[in-house]
């Protein structure tokens, strides 16, 4: 019964997502007068810094779960 009730949860999930997915309206052709826009943010800035906070944050995460593994023994 509950694998049952699961796969109708499944289907109207995928159903709701594929009416969100066709009822989006399309944009809007760019304004033929208008200037451009202007570029993006550069993202250079604090890579390192997020690089490096990415590293230790895996380092945590492997060493947290090195400890769990031997503490279940």
């Amino acid at each position: 019964m509950r694998e049952m009730l699961n796969k109708y949860i499944f289907l109207i999930a995928c159903f709701y997502v594929s009416v969100a997915a066709v009822a989006q309206g399309g944009e809007e052709p760019p304004c033929p007068v208008c200037p451009p826009s202007p570029p993006g943010l550069p993202i250079d800035k604090g890579l390192l810094g997020l690089l490096a906070l990415g590293l230790l944050f895996g380092f945590y995460k492997i060493c947290v779960f090195t400890v769990k593994k031997k503490r279940s023994v």
